[in-house]
Formats: structure tokens, C-alpha cells, sequence
């Protein structure tokens, strides 16, 4: 390379974040405004959905908890290419985060879940996760006194399937995060965010980034679902348990057996998905 093709290339990667970057007047145009402000649920129903969420007795062996892959440090996620499992079973996708979940729409990779009601009978029921019958749980439950109790406090009735999945969805809609740098700023505070924050701010969401196209509102998603062109796992590709538990989702979806994840596709049988 030339002296002075090297000296135009140093001198276009300094001016590209000027350029690519938006006017403090623009910018102000294209952010999206706070996260909004959720009621919150009733402190008795929490304290029942989070004893709820920590107890190992909600599994088959008395094992595994709904921490156990949504682990509080790691985001309420696991951190691991690759689900846990119920013992002598592997997964073969990865555990979700739970942070913000209260302003989702759709639950589960392939959002075959409305609510987060609905989304917790999978992983009680599910072989792969904690292999609970929810009606077993039940009869468990009021055999508990301290549940038996805590039941009558949040309910003032007894344990029942749909109460046992409103408490853990009610915990699940406490986990918000609204108080970052960029929520602030969002609030009103023109000084959360640092000078060159703002610049990454302009490229996110200028022509030239675009980034907000996909990662749009303050919880920076659409809420769509986006075929990324991520490959398989190779853990996965590898492994016949693995693959095994991919094939039984599959059959219990009704879709004929594929060597990927079918995505969306398991819900809507869209093509496009």
C-alpha cells in the first residue's frame, strides 16, 4: 500500500464515525421513547411465584428448579451454549433470558407461547426439563403446609394448576431492568450517556448503522422472528441425545423430520419461517 493510500484509509476511519454517525437534533427524532412504567403485581403473588421458581420439588426428582437454567447472575439465563437437562436427558437448544419478559409479546424461541402463563407448563411437563406432571404438583402442593398456607395468603384458596402458573408468571414480571445508561437517557437524563455513547447511538440508529431497523423500541427488538443464518451447534450435530430430544420436539410439533431447527416454522407451517 502507498504512503498516501495509507494516509486516505487512516483519515476515512477517523471521520467515519463523524459521518455515519447522527445530529444531536436527528437523534433525538429517531429514539424511541421509555421503557413504560408496568403495574406491579401483587407483592403476596410474587413472594409465592418466587419460592415457587427456586423450589426443586417442582421437578420429577426433586432436582431441578427453574433456576437451574435461568440462573439470576447470568441474566436469569444460563451462560451455556446449551440448555441443562433433566438427569439422563439433554437439551438441544438454549435457555432464554427472563430480564424485561413482562413487555414481551411471545414466549419461547419459536413464540408458540401467548403469555408467560402458557410458557411455564412446557418446562414443568417437559422430559427434558423438570418432568413434572403440573396436576402431580398439584396434589404435591396442598400436601405442603407452608404452600397450603401460601396459597390461601395469595389466592385465599387452594393450589391449583392455573394458580401455580399465574404465581411464577407474576415473579417472572418483576425482573425488569429499566435503570441503565440508556433508559435513563431515554427518562429525560442528558447526562447518562457519554459523548462517544451518543456517537454509537448516532451510528445505531443512522442510514449508515441501521441496526434500529431490527433492534428497535427501548428494549432495542422487534419482537419479530429473523432466520440470522446461525448454524447448528456442533455440540448438538454431535451428539445423539441431543439430536434424539430435537426429533422428539419435532414429532410432538407435527413436523416432519429436518436436520436444523425449524424455527417458527414448528407454529405458523409458513414456509417464510
Amino acid at each position: 500500500m502507498t504512503r498516501w493510500r495509507m494516509v486516505w484509509v487512516l483519515l476515512a476511519l477517523l471521520i467515519w464515525p463523524v459521518v455515519s454517525s447522527c445530529s444531536a437534533e436527528s437523534l433525538e427524532e429517531l429514539l424511541p421513547g421509555p421503557l413504560p412504567v408496568l403495574k406491579a403485581p401483587d407483592e403476596k403473588l410474587v413472594a409465592l411465584g418466587q419460592a415457587l421458581f427456586f423450589d426443586r420439588r417442582l421437578s420429577g426428582d426433586s432436582t431441578m428448579n427453574c433456576a437451574v437454567c435461568h440462573i439470576p447472575a447470568e441474566g436469569f439465563a444460563n451462560g451455556q451454549p446449551l440448555s441443562p437437562a433433566y438427569p439422563t436427558n439433554k437439551h438441544w437448544r438454549h435457555s432464554q433470558g427472563l430480564i424485561n419478559v413482562a413487555y414481551l409479546n411471545r414466549f419461547l424461541w419459536d413464540g408458540r407461547a401467548e403469555s408467560l402463563e402458557e410458557q411455564a407448563v412446557g418446562p414443568i411437563e417437559s422430559p427434558f426439563e423438570m418432568n413434572l406432571n403440573l396436576d402431580y404438583l398439584v396434589a404435591r402442593l396442598r400436601e405442603e403446609p407452608a404452600y397450603r398456607k401460601a396459597f390461601q395468603t395469595a389466592f385465599g384458596a387452594e393450589a391449583t394448576r392455573e394458580r401455580i402458573l399465574s404465581a411464577l408468571a407474576a415473579f417472572e414480571r418483576t425482573l425488569v431492568v429499566n435503570d441503565t445508561p440508556f433508559d435513563r437517557y431515554l427518562a429525560g437524563d442528558r447526562q447518562a450517556l457519554s459523548d462517544k455513547a451518543l456517537q454509537g447511538a448516532g451510528i445505531f440508529y443512522g442510514s449508515r448503522g441501521g441496526c434500529a431497523r431490527c433492534h428497535a423500541g427501548p428494549l432495542l427488538s422487534d419482537q419479530k422472528f429473523h432466520n440470522l443464518g446461525v448454524p447448528e451447534s456442533q455440540e448438538l450435530l454431535s451428539d445423539p441425545l441431543r439430536r434424539a430430544t430435537r426429533n422428539f420436539f419435532l414429532h410432538t410439533m407435527k413436523v416432519e423430520p429436518m436436520e436444523r431447527d425449524p424455527g417458527r416454522y414448528a407454529v405458523t407451517r409458513s414456509r417464510a419461517d
